[in-house]
């Protein structure tokens, strides 16, 4: 998986306020019907992306994703092209002042905030492009651009685990999120540290292919591969022992304007139990509580 970005190449001082944009792309053993499918069908969206979604399907339709908390997004689709190419528009442009439905003035948006997919078959796999384009380069800007980078690099890894080892299951989340008032850099550490992710055992030769294992405060073993890991900020990894589930931990800065710092930690299994989740989900919400409710 590789990404590019585009640089913000305004001035320090005073900032020249131009538009900048993310590129990656991924590799995944999977036919580009079912590719195309994951990324435009409601059922299989929320099989590694949100926790709910709808679609209306076709250019001047719109897909809805929601993460069941304020981040909800209707997103108009610009173009649908099936098994070539899919772009949805996330932000028009909003002028400095405009005020919304609640009459409180919203955060301006200069360029038009737009997600193209591009799909090409390549030797029985498929290529998955993304380009994010319309981030302005404006400072205020800066940690959505970030999250949104890092955001991509954790969810189309999560999307390859789904299609590659558990295409047309249903996803049960276990999902711990808590807002922090220490810095972000302190968040990790007690995330990743002895009282919280790594009671035993260690992640600093952690890389992508990586095998590793570690004990939870929570008193679990986990054995696996890591998929991602950009300390301090991001870990994500195959949970062997949950059934081969996706385990991400993450430190935002306040990902989009506005919103605040946080801490979250987030497992998607496949083929486990609803007592099983309950229990994780219980277990896990105790040791975030422990971490970050001081």
């Amino acid at each position: 998986m590789s990404t590019t970005t585009t640089p913000n190449t305004g001035p320090a001082s005073p900032p020249v306020d131009k538009p900048r944009g993310i590129e990656t792309s991924i590799v995944i053993d999977a036919p580009i019907e079912q590719v195309w499918k994951a990324i435009t069908d409601a059922e299989e969206l929320t099989r590694w992306f949100p926790l709910e979604a709808r679609v209306k399907p076709g250019k001047g339709g719109a897909i809805f994703t929601s993460w069941k908390n304020e981040y909800q997004f209707e997103t108009p689709i610009a173009e649908w092209e099936p098994n070539k190419h899919l772009k949805l528009i996330y932000c028009e442009p909003i002028p400095p002042g405009t005020k919304g439905p609640d009459g409180k003035e919203m955060f301006p948006v200069p360029f038009q905030v737009a997600c193209d997919y591009y799909l090409e078959a390549r030797g029985g796999k498929t290529v998955l492009r993304i380009v994010h384009s319309g981030f302005s380069s404006h400072p205020a800007w800066d940690n959505q651009f970030d999250g949104t980078v890092r955001g991509w690099e954790s969810e189309l890894r999560g999307l390859r685990l789904y299609l590659e080892h558990h295409r047309g299951k249903p996803r049960n989340i276990v999902t711990c999120r808590r807002f922090i008032t220490c810095s972000p850099e302190e968040a990790w550490t007690r995330l990743v540290g002895r009282e919280g992710l790594l009671a035993e055992g260690s992640l600093d030769s952690a890389k992508e292919g990586a095998h590793y294992t570690i004990r939870t405060a929570a008193g679990d073993r986990i054995t696996g591969t890591v998929l991602f890991w950009n300390p301090p900020k991001d870990f994500a990894a195959v949970a062997s022992e949950w059934n081969n589930a996706y385990l991400r931990a993450r430190i935002d800065s306040g990902c989009f304007p506005l919103m605040k710092p946080e801490a979250n930690l987030w497992i998607s299994t496949y083929g486990l139990s609803d007592d099983e989740v309950t229990k994780l989900t219980h277990n896990y919400e105790i040791l975030m509580s422990k971490l970050f409710d001081r």
